[in-house]
């Protein structure tokens, strides 16, 4: 639970940022990725049974090849640059299309 809702104060993070200080030309936006070849799935597992259970119903989504590290860099890097410079307070999502699922 506690990353469920780390990951919502972040959203609201980001969204108070762009709206006081957009003005000051500083954007803030958030990149959403979804399944990353990271290894970190073997450590992160929920602690009980039905937990788990759960989460195996949006695992069972999964596109079939996870992003690279390499992928996800590159829409931050786009988010960074001048192409994105309208962009601000945003949650751009680079999931494969998880989470149409």
């Amino acid at each position: 639970m506690a990353y469920a809702v780390s990951k919502n104060a972040v959203m609201g993070l980001v969204k108070h940022v762009a709206y006081f200080y957009g003005p000051k030309g500083i954007r803030s936006n958030a990149v959403l990725p979804g399944p990353v070849a990271t290894g970190i799935g073997a450590s992160a597992a929920p602690e009980s049974g039905w937990a788990m259970e759960r989460a195996g119903l949006k695992f069972a989504t999964m596109p079939p090849t996870p992003a690279t590290a390499d992928q996800i860099a590159s829409v931050i890097s786009w988010l960074a640059s001048e192409e994105a410079a309208n962009v601000n307070g945003a949650q751009v999502t680079s999931d494969g299309g998880w989470s149409a699922a």
